[in-house]
């Protein structure tokens, strides 16, 4: 689905909105890191770049999935994948994931994973803070220790 009012750009070209299913463009490692466990579904769209606007692409996750959420990840030149969006799949097993861009994605199935992707770094890194923390407060009782021992 494309609302008219979501066009941005004045250049528009001819743009194949084909959508190939249970693709394996995404090596299965990464997903499997990422989804821990959880049912997935990987995605192509045959387009390649930005769109020019944004759209929203309807598909099915299966019935038993209803009440769950279909998180979109895109798989990025860094070989990162990036959270999008998420949607709450319907009793029919529907849901509705917003694309502005062509790429290769994956779906995680499960919890909303929308607050939690506010919460970390836009990059989709996590830094681990308390070793770092350990390790600047030890570094900081030696110091201390050793002009303590100079001053007696």
């Amino acid at each position: 689905t494309i609302n008219g009012k979501d066009i941005k750009a004045s250049d528009l070209k001819d743009i194949n909105l084909e959508v190939t299913l249970d693709t394996e463009a995404i090596p299965s490692k990464l997903i499997s890191n990422l989804a821990g466990g959880q049912k997935t579904r990987q995605l192509s769209l045959t387009y390649e770049g930005d769109f020019g606007f944004k759209a929203s692409l309807s598909l099915s996750l299966g019935a038993e999935n209803a009440g769950q959420y279909g998180n979109l990840y895109y798989y990025d030149s860094n070989g990162k994948l990036v959270f999008m969006n998420a949607g709450k799949i319907d009793a029919a097993g529907n849901v509705s994931l917003t694309f502005s861009h062509a790429s290769d994605y994956v779906i995680v199935i499960g919890e909303d994973q929308t607050s939690k992707a506010a919460a970390s770094a836009k990059t989709g890194d996590v830094f681990p803070v308390y070793p770092i923390a350990a390790f600047c407060i030890g570094l900081g009782l030696i110091v201390f220790s050793f002009f303590r021992r100079k001053r007696a």
